[in-house]
């Protein structure tokens, strides 16, 4: 009789006499269904929690679920600390086999669960294996771009990267990576929104920082109008740059930006700096005849 004949009535044995999931695991691991080994560690350790996790992580290996193993290790190590290294192994052995067969959501999983457990572990050596570059994981992220074969996918993960940051952290976070990609996107499109994004949200940041920061909203303005915007947000820039510069006693700089403003068809922007303009007239301060 074989090991694998004896270890399955091992398993019928125990299933008959209701063993423990651990003893059932068991069973199952001699007889090489790592499957269902699997199951019956992970739901041990659902319970019980602690050392069990090793098991579960284990058999996850055995079984080539590599999101399961990955959810197992980083489990072991936050329960047990103690297994932290043997922890990191298995993580390790994860993501090889999630990248060996292509498996994405695996890879994910095992390479964030390194980067919690292990932040100084060099992830990069996953990243030219990563299957998709747009799905890839943040610590993934500059070296799989760097070595990334479709610039087009690389845009793509670039404007996701800039997105999520905003969503985040807000526009403070964004607008240097949108304006990073404004400049090297190859993708005409994504060039296009990335540009449309640096507009938007320098606008609204240097609206922001008018009275706290007068200088670094002069700043954002100044770069938004460097891009060339079209229409009211060209001339709610200038009405802002004029601001910044008021606030910094530079006059002269402020009656430029608020005249620029007012030239063209008339409208509530146009009227506002009309009314700054004169605001200075009236106050006494110099400013040139041309543009009261």
């Amino acid at each position: 009789m074989t090991i694998r004949v004896l270890a399955a009535l091992l398993l019928a044995v125990v299933a008959c006499t209701g063993g423990t999931r651990d003893e059932r695991g068991d069973a199952a691991w001699a007889a090489g269904d790592w499957t269902g080994a699997l199951a019956f560690y992970r739901a041990e350790a659902e319970a019980a929690g602690g050392d069990a996790w090793g098991k579960a992580g284990a058999a996850a290996l055995r079984a080539r679920d590599w999101p399961a193993a990955a959810a197992a290790w980083s489990r072991l190590a936050v329960e047990r600390p103690a297994r932290q290294a043997e922890a990191l192994e298995g993580l390790i052995r994860a993501a090889d086999g999630a990248a060996g067969d292509g498996d994405a959501v695996g890879l994910r999983a095992a390479v964030e669960a390194m980067g919690t457990q292990s932040p100084a572990l060099p992830v990069a050596r996953w990243a030219a294996r990563f299957p998709d570059i747009e799905a890839a994981p943040e610590p993934l992220l500059p070296a799989a771009l760097a070595g990334a074969v479709d610039p087009a996918a690389a845009d793509r993960a670039l404007a996701a990267l800039a997105e999520a940051a905003g969503e985040r952290r807000g526009c403070a976070a964004a607008l240097p990576r949108w304006a990073a990609l404004e400049r090297r996107a190859v993708t005409p499109e994504v060039r296009a929104r990335a540009g449309g994004q640096v507009v938007a949200c320098a606008l609204a940041r240097g609206e922001a920082t008018i009275g706290t920061d007068p200088a670094t909203a002069e700043l954002l303005f100044r770069r938004l109008l460097e891009l060339r915007p079209a229409g009211d947000t060209a001339r709610r820039a200038l009405l802002g740059l004029g601001d910044a510069r008021q606030r910094q006693g530079d006059l002269l700089g402020a009656a430029l930006a608020w005249h620029q403003a007012a030239a063209g068809a008339p409208d509530s922007l146009a009227a506002q700096a009309m009314a700054r303009l004169n605001a200075l007239a009236s106050a006494g301060d110099t400013v040139p005849e041309g543009m009261r």
